[in-house]
């Protein structure tokens, strides 16, 4: 009688992409409108991204144990990662298989003037 009322949990089934093989992921950065470059770096090395620049438009991404400094507007990498991990928890891939993640920093992104509203 007590086995009838037991709730059964179904165990997760874990994506290929979790745990320690992240380390397969990489997020390349395309930037040919800053000093730094493109960069190309593990996104399980990632550990911090914090704004930085006039009105808080860039970015500062902490990759491991360095910094990048690039042409990087923070809102559209935050919405570019949600989106792409979204896509990584899709993933049918197997597990181990490197898969390369890019971000490309437009002229628009670099360029950029932020209007902040009119104060009252």
């Amino acid at each position: 009688m007590k086995e009838e009322n037991e709730m059964k949990f179904k165990e997760p089934e874990h994506h290929p992409y979790h745990g320690d093989d992240l380390r397969n992921i990489f997020i390349k950065i395309e930037d040919k409108y800053s000093p730094c470059g493109d960069l190309l770096f593990r996104l399980d090395h990632l550990t911090a991204v914090k704004r930085t620049g006039e009105q808080a438009y860039f970015s500062v991404l902490y990759i491991k144990n360095d910094t990048y400094e690039g042409n990087v507007p923070y809102d559209a990498f935050m919405h570019f990662l949600k989106m792409k991990f979204d896509r990584i928890a899709a993933m049918p891939l197997e597990p181990g298989k490197p898969v390369i993640i890019t971000f490309t920093v437009t002229k628009e992104m670099a360029t950029s003037k932020i209007r902040l509203p009119p104060e009252d």
